[in-house]
C-alpha cells in the first residue's frame, strides 16, 4: 500500500529536515502523485535505516553477522563495526589489533566475546531492517523470524 499524496509520508531520522523539499523538486520535476510517493517512501525507509532508530544510532552503519551452524551458543550473531570509509573492521578489544581472532579452538570465544551481539538465534538465513527501523533475523533451524528492538 502507498500514500498517494508524497506530502503525507512521514519522514523521522537525518533527512527529516530535507522532506518538504525532497517532494517539492519531484513536483518540479513534473513527477505524477504515484510515482513521487514511492520516492518519498523510499527516502523515509533510506532515513530511517541511517539513523537506526530501532537499535539507535551507535548500531548504525555496524555489519551483523548470523552463524551458519549451531554448535556455538546455539547460533551466534556478531557485530562488527566499520571504519568511517567502511573498508575496514574497527575493534575495541586490543586483542583483535593484529585481526586475529586468537581462539583456543574452533568453537571457542577467547579473543571473540567482544563481537557477539546475541545467542540462540540457530541458523541464520537473513537480517534485516524492517520499515520500523527494527531489525529483523530469520532462523531456518528454529523456524521462526526474531524481531531485535531497543528496550
Amino acid at each position: 500500500m502507498y500514500v498517494r499524496d508524497p506530502l503525507r509520508v512521514v519522514v523521522t531520522g537525518p533527512l527529516a529536515m530535507y522532506a518538504a523539499g525532497f517532494c517539492a523538486e519531484l513536483e518540479r520535476q513534473g513527477y505524477a502523485a504515484q510515482p513521487a510517493s514511492e520516492l518519498a517512501q523510499l527516502m523515509a525507509h533510506v532515513s530511517r535505516w541511517l539513523y537506526g532508530q530501532g537499535l539507535g544510532p551507535e548500531y548504525a552503519g555496524d555489519l551483523l553477522v548470523g552463524a551458519a551452524i549451531t554448535r556455538l551458543l546455539g547460533g551466534q550473531l556478531w557485530r562488527l563495526k566499520l571504519s568511517g570509509d567502511r573498508q575496514e573492521f574497527v575493534f575495541s578489544d586490543p586483542r583483535l589489533d593484529d585481526r586475529v581472532a586468537d581462539n583456543l579452538d574452533k568453537y571457542d570465544l577467547t579473543e571473540s566475546e567482544s563481537l557477539l551481539f546475541g545467542q540462540d538465534f540457530g541458523i541464520v538465513t537473513d537480517i534485516q531492517t524492517g520499515p520500523n527501523g527494527n531489525l529483523f533475523v530469520v532462523s531456518l533451524s528454529n523456524g521462526a523470524v526474531y524481531e531485535i528492538f531497543r528496550p
